[in-house]
């Protein structure tokens, strides 16, 4: 006759999987408020670098122009805006509601000084794509090697 044991999780084990556990809960319940804190939806961005300016794209579906404002500031771009909550309507009952909303605000630290006169954004297809042109002082400079 075979005897079958039980084996039992030692205090030690059962503490470390509990710690893990809830390291792993408070870093998804902090990333739910995004990189600012502000709320519950902050944009995803990308940013990206030619040699005469700098583009910052933001996703920010389903919202208004109105609803965006863009500040430069020193060496840093502001985007701050809110996207309106889509779930108040009556006659619907929700069953899932994943679509995220409230007020955001991101602050891109640009890698290089930018012409702030000449700053141009765009919205379109749920995209803010802002192109910031650099600085004279900011653009590489071409230096030509003399013969001799």
């Amino acid at each position: 006759m075979t005897m079958l044991t039980r084996r039992t999780r030692t205090p030690s084990l059962s503490r470390l999987r509990d710690d893990v556990n809830s390291l792993f809960g408070r870093f998804f319940d902090d990333w739910s408020e995004g990189p600012s804190g502000m709320g519950t939806y902050w944009p995803a961005i990308d940013v990206s670098e030619r040699e005469d300016d700098l583009l910052v794209r933001a996703e920010l579906p389903g919202m208004q122009t109105e609803d965006i404002d863009i500040e430069v500031q020193n060496s840093a771009l502001l985007i701050r805006g809110e996207k309106k909550d889509e779930t108040e309507k009556s006659g619907e009952r929700y069953h899932y509601v994943e679509r995220r909303s409230g007020s955001f605000q991101r602050i891109v630290q640009l890698p290089s000084e930018v012409d702030a006169d000449n700053i141009d954004a765009n919205y379109k297809d749920g995209v803010l794509t802002i192109t910031l042109p650099k600085s004279e002082q900011a653009k590489p400079k071409r230096i030509s090697v003399k013969q001799g």
